[in-house]
C-alpha cells in the first residue's frame, strides 16, 4: 500500500517528507482506519495532503464522512493537513439542491480538524517550496467529452507568482491526470493527481485500462510522470477506493510519500 518517491531540486532548501493520499472515496482500512492511520504516523511526514474525493457523492447514496473524519482525527494535531478539491467534493458544492447539508457538515468537519481547504491558493511548506490547490470546473471531468483545458487555465485562477516566480518550488495538487501538460506548462514542478483509480484494472505490457471518463488506456494513470521537454514532474496516485465500478485489479490502492531533497543530498 506504501509507495515512495524522492524528488530533488535545488530551489528545496532543507528535507521534507509528504504523505499524499487521494481518492478514498469512503473507504477504511481497520477499525476507524487506523491501518492507514498508523502507516502514516510511521512514516513521520512533515506535512500530510488529501488529494480530493475523500468520500462518494453519487445519486442515491447516504451522505457519510465518517471515514474521513475517522482519519483527520488521527492526524490532526499532528501534522498540517492540506486538502485539495476533487470531482466529488465540487459536486456537493456545487448541487446543493441535491445533496442538501453535504458541504455545510463537509466544511464543518475540515474546520474542527483544522485542515487547510487549497482552492485556487497556496501555502509554504517551507524554505523555497510552495504548496498550491487549483479548482478544476466540472466540464473538464465529463464522461466521453471532457472539456480541453486551454493554455492559460492556470494563469487564470492561480495568483500570479505561481506562474511568475521561478526562485520557489512549486507543487500543484489538481486532481485529475488528464491535463498534466498544461499543469507543467503553466509553472507546476510537480503535480499531484489521482481521480483515474489506477486506471481500474493494470494488465501486464499493456498498463492501466480504464479512467473513469471512460479513456481506455490513459496516458497518465498511476506512477511518475516527467516532461519529454522541460523540468516538470508529476505524481499520480492510484488512491486509496474506488466507487461504482468496485473493482481492482493488479492495482493495489497506495499511499504515497513524497521525499523533496535538496539537489547535492543523496
Amino acid at each position: 500500500m506504501l509507495r515512495s518517491c524522492q524528488v530533488k531540486d535545488s530551489r528545496i532548501k532543507q528535507p521534507l517528507r509528504l504523505a499524499f493520499l487521494t481518492d478514498l472515496h469512503g473507504n477504511s482500512f481497520g477499525f476507524q482506519n487506523q491501518t492507514l492511520i498508523r502507516c502514516i504516523l510511521d512514516a513521520r511526514p512533515n506535512a500530510v495532503l488529501m488529494g480530493g474525493d475523500m468520500m462518494v457523492v453519487k445519486p442515491r447514496r447516504r451522505m457519510d464522512f465518517s471515514p474521513l473524519e475517522d482519519l483527520l482525527a488521527g492526524l490532526s494535531g499532528r501534522f498540517p493537513i492540506y486538502y485539495a478539491e476533487g470531482n466529488h467534493e465540487q459536486r456537493m458544492k456545487l448541487e446543493k439542491e441535491n445533496y442538501p447539508g453535504w458541504w455545510e457538515e463537509f466544511v464543518s468537519i475540515l474546520e474542527e480538524y483544522d485542515v487547510k481547504y487549497l482552492l485556487d491558493e497556496g501555502v509554504s511548506l517551507g524554505p523555497g517550496v510552495d504548496l498550491w490547490g487549483v479548482d478544476i470546473e466540472l466540464a473538464y471531468y465529463r464522461k466521453f467529452s471532457a472539456k480541453k483545458m486551454p493554455p492559460e487555465y492556470l494563469e487564470l485562477h492561480l495568483p500570479r507568482e505561481f506562474s511568475e516566480s521561478r526562485e520557489r518550488f512549486h507543487i500543484l495538487m489538481a486532481h485529475t491526470p488528464q491535463h498534466m501538460e498544461r499543469y507543467w506548462q503553466g509553472g507546476s514542478d510537480l503535480v499531484l493527481s489521482g481521480h483515474y483509480h489506477g486506471g481500474t484494472v493494470v494488465l501486464p505490457f499493456a498498463g492501466p485500462v480504464m479512467s473513469p471518463q471512460f479513456r481506455f488506456f490513459p496516458k497518465y494513470a498511476r506512477g511518475w510522470y516527467e516532461q519529454r521537454q522541460g523540468t516538470g514532474r508529476g505524481i499520480v496516485s492510484a488512491g486509496l477506493g474506488t466507487h461504482s465500478i468496485n473493482i481492482r485489479l493488479f492495482n493495489r490502492p497506495e499511499l504515497v510519500m513524497i521525499d523533496l531533497l535538496p539537489e547535492e543530498m543523496d
